[in-house]
């Protein structure tokens, strides 16, 4: 890809007398500006990033309420480890880390 400038004025100026807009509508962001004859640059975060977030939120919320879990069992000697469980995650967690040229 080549870049041509074809003002070979400072670019620094340039971009500092660019006008640009921000805007905010549920989430979304747009930034736009001009120089000279140029197209508009555009940016937008979509709802995907909320529903990401949501996602995580979420993620963190179940894990923390099943930690509380565990704990009271712990505290009230009741937790067991099923051990077949347990040899087989740590089997499968061995393969999926497996590092290259092993």
């Amino acid at each position: 890809m080549k870049i041509q400038n074809e003002n070979p004025q400072s670019t620094a100026s340039t971009q500092a007398q660019r006008p640009s807009e921000l805007t905010s509508s549920s989430k979304q962001a747009s930034v736009s500006g001009r120089v000279g004859n140029a197209e508009e640059d555009r940016l937008e975060i979509s709802s995907f990033a909320d529903q990401v977030s949501a996602a995580t939120e979420a993620h963190v919320t179940q894990r923390t309420e099943r930690v509380k879990e565990l704990t009271a069992l712990y505290q009230s000697g009741r937790y067991e480890v099923d051990t077949s469980k347990l040899s087989q995650a740590l089997v499968n967690s061995a393969i999926a880390t497996k590092r290259p040229g092993e």
